[in-house]
């Protein structure tokens, strides 16, 4: 009897600690126009720079192994970081988008289902890669290619898209 609740415990725990880090912690938005405020920044050239093997083999030819490793380990924490920031702004994405899935415009209201369906699956991939560099970090090595940077990007354009429809539907 023990076991079973052990078991079941673990398993309500272990459900909460996944819905929390697929749509993030509950946060309310208002409006639409509060997503800018609370993104935060992610300068995707550094994050490719981190990640680029082209900058490893550099350090790989110049620095002893104990320095490479040390380099490497560095390099994963600092993309961590940007990878973190990608995760929670694709949280607060998700947000807004299910509040555009309540919009009374069919366009808004479809547009943020598909804005919702694809920063869901870019926190999907930056929590996944957030993992590996860890593992990295933990492990240096080669750097490792992060298919996820395309994905962002492409859900950037989304969002300002769902922007633009907003606005136009208010000023009609």
């Amino acid at each position: 009897m023990i076991t079973v609740l052990l078991i079941g415990s673990i398993l309500v725990f272990l459900g909460t600690v996944l819905v929390i880090g697929l749509r993030g912690y509950a946060d309310k938005f208002e409006t639409l126009d509060e997503l800018p405020s609370r993104l935060q920044p992610v300068n995707l050239e550094a994050l490719r720079n981190l990640l680029d093997p082209a900058q490893d083999d550099y350090f790989a030819r110049r620095l002893d192994s104990t320095d490479l490793r040390s380099v490497r380990r560095e390099r994963n924490l600092a993309a961590i970081e940007y990878v973190w920031r990608i995760a929670r702004n694709a949280a607060q994405v998700i947000r807004v988008a299910e509040l555009a899935t309540k919009s009374s415009s069919r366009e808004i209201s479809a547009a943020g289902a598909r804005i919702a369906n694809s920063a869901l699956q870019t926190r999907l991939l930056a929590l996944k890669t957030i993992s590996i560099l860890l593992l990295g970090a933990v492990i240096p090595g080669a750097p490792l290619r992060v298919p996820m940077l395309q994905q962002y990007t492409s859900l950037s354009t989304e969002v300002s898209l769902l922007f633009n429809q907003a606005n136009r539907s208010r000023s009609a």
